[in-house]
């Protein structure tokens, strides 16, 4: 059953890249295992990387087995798990348009039949909290109590999302997807385009545009530049500010057309920076999801994440969870 869990867990996180809901390390999952116990994803771990062994078993109480650090989300995981007997599986997402229509100011209604799924008539927003905080469990707890929802927003951050198996949970997570990515084009004055492959250069590469050159001469740390013409990101006329807070970890305070975040305004597209082309890639995703936000943010006239929590969390990512996405972890002989 351990192993069966274990890797129950890591196939849906697979699923969840696939469909774009989670990039990187964000985002955790879990597995009810009994009454008191449940495995979880481990922190600061790239999902692409995930074996069973980093599994890590967690009580109700928040401690764990093993030398494996738990997501920092383990406590809410409990909590739900603690609330609701009906909960098996968890998926907490950093999903676009879900993230996105976190920054509204009440709940969505939603229709009868997604309302049947999820328990509740109206799709709750948890006010925001710092990440494995406090603040953000209480949030939460307060609207899975106040509404039974088996989906909540989690506002400038994602969202989570329990059911009774990990298809249930997943398939969920999608229609909240699609049910957001509706509410966003019902509101926004500037539709995305369906994704296209990037442009992509290495340092290496002669055949480099000019403005991509001059990037690389000024970031000795860049090896990938990736680009696209975003419209909704190129809708911020060459400064966007975090209104999620991964966006804060991942690129900084603001990106402007300079290159001192790992994102770039140029004259006809957006460049985004990475040691490799896979961090390239994961800026790529968190703008767009950011520039999501920042358009509900101006429709709804919320404000952007404050200045301390964006440094914080910039501090965190670069210290803390960048490290641990590389990390080995030596598997169990």
């Amino acid at each position: 059953m351990t192993f069966e869990i274990q890797n129950n867990i890591i196939a849906t996180s697979q699923v969840l890249l696939e469909k774009n809901l989670v990039a990187r390390t964000w985002g955790n999952l879990s597995q009810r295992i009994d009454s008191s116990t449940f495995y979880c994803t481990p922190s600061g771990r790239d999902y692409n990387a995930l074996i069973p062994e980093e599994m890590v078993k967690v009580r109700l109480d928040g401690r764990y087995d093993g030398d494996v650090k738990p997501t920092t989300e383990r406590s809410l995981h409990a909590l739900v798990y603690s609330e609701r007997p009906d909960a098996q599986f968890i998926i907490h997402t950093h999903q676009p348009y879900a993230s996105a229509m976190s920054l509204g100011n009440k709940p969505y209604p939603v229709p009868a039949d997604l309302a049947k799924k999820i328990g509740s008539h109206s799709l709750p927003i948890a006010n925001y909290g710092l990440p494995g905080q406090k603040k953000l469990h209480n949030s939460i707890m307060e609207a899975l109590r106040e509404t039974g929802s088996h989906a909540i927003l989690m506002k400038a951050h994602g969202a989570i999302i329990f059911a009774g198996s990990a298809e249930e949970a997943l398939d969920l997570a999608l229609e909240i997807e699609q049910f957001c990515r509706a509410e966003f084009e019902r509101r926004a004055s500037v539709i995305p385009a369906e994704p296209q492959m990037p442009k992509a250069w290495h340092r290496a590469d002669a055949s480099a545009p000019a403005e991509v050159a001059a990037i690389f001469a000024k970031r000795e740390d860049i090896e990938s530049i990736y680009a696209d013409e975003d419209p909704v990101v190129l809708n911020f006329k060459n400064k966007l500010v975090p209104y999620l807070d991964d966006f804060a970890q991942l690129v900084g305070l603001r990106m402007t057309n300079t290159p001192f975040a790992n994102a770039v305004f140029g004259r006809d597209a957006v460049y985004y920076l990475g040691k490799d082309s896979s961090d390239a890639e994961a800026v790529r995703m968190v703008v767009h999801k950011n520039a999501l936000a920042a358009t509900m943010g101006r429709s709804f006239a919320s404000k952007p994440i404050s200045f301390f929590d964006g440094v914080l969390m910039n501090a965190v990512y670069r210290l803390k969870y960048s490290k641990l996405k590389d990390k080995p972890v030596e598997k169990a002989s």
